[in-house]
């Protein structure tokens, strides 16, 4: 039966249900352990360094792979006007999204990268088994929330590259960083990434993308709710 059309305007009046700001933390049903199908879409609409860093967190149950060709380039098929460099050899990903479940070879996947990004990629120019190096993209440490950096500074490997870095980077504050700033820059990456491979504990990012039904995860909800305080 047709709807009357004063149910049809009630319906077109009705706003759209909020979505909650959660961080996953079990996989969805399948062969492979990736993210909710709908945070998957959601987070790669964007880019949340935070996130990427929280979900690379040494406990987390998420598929790593790793990239076997020499470079692809990272294609965002969700629209993203981000432009990011071109994923490696032996560059680490995030499982995020497999083609409806499947993970053959010439399935296209979605990953994240640890800078954030997201990028659909073909299945078969990745491995599950770790590199003998193992590289990631490249980290910005400005744009990490102060709550993540000051996590990340409790390493001590990650306080002294800092430390050193601020140095080397003092000149190039206003133009393109200098040599040594570069340098200085790729070894902080470096330890954020041993740091948070090794087991450094994160706060919940502030900053997710709006993805499950509030009813749903109300604990969760109530946990992103800026509940902590500054180091």
């Amino acid at each position: 039966m047709a709807q009357a059309p004063e149910e049809e305007m009630q319906m077109a009046k009705e706003p759209e249900r909020p979505l909650a700001k959660v961080l996953p933390t079990t996989c969805e049903p399948g062969p492979v352990c990736v993210p909710p199908v709908a945070f998957a879409k959601a987070a790669c609409k964007g880019r949340y360094p935070d996130m990427a860093i929280a979900m690379f967190e040494k406990t987390t149950p998420w598929q790593r792979l790793y990239l076997k060709a020499e470079s692809i380039e990272a294609v965002n098929a969700y629209g993203s006007r981000d432009t990011p460099e071109p994923i490696v050899f032996g560059e680490e990903v995030l499982l995020l999204r497999t083609a409806q479940g499947s993970m053959t070879s010439s399935a296209d996947i979605d990953v994240l990268r640890w800078d954030g990004s997201c990028a659909t990629v073909s299945r078969e120019m990745f491995v599950e088994r770790q590199m003998r190096e193992v590289y990631n993209a490249p980290i910005d440490w400005k744009q990490l929330d102060g709550y993540i950096r000051q996590a990340l500074l409790k390493s001590k490997y990650v306080k002294l590259t800092y430390e050193a870095q601020k140095v080397a980077c003092q000149d190039s504050r206003f133009g393109p960083p200098s040599p040594p700033c570069e340098k200085a820059n790729r070894r902080l990456n470096d330890a954020i990434t041993v740091a948070v491979r090794g087991g450094t504990k994160l706060p919940v990012p502030e900053k997710l993308p709006a993805w499950a039904p509030i009813e749903m995860a109300p604990e969760a909800v109530a946990s992103n709710s800026n509940s902590l305080a500054p180091f």
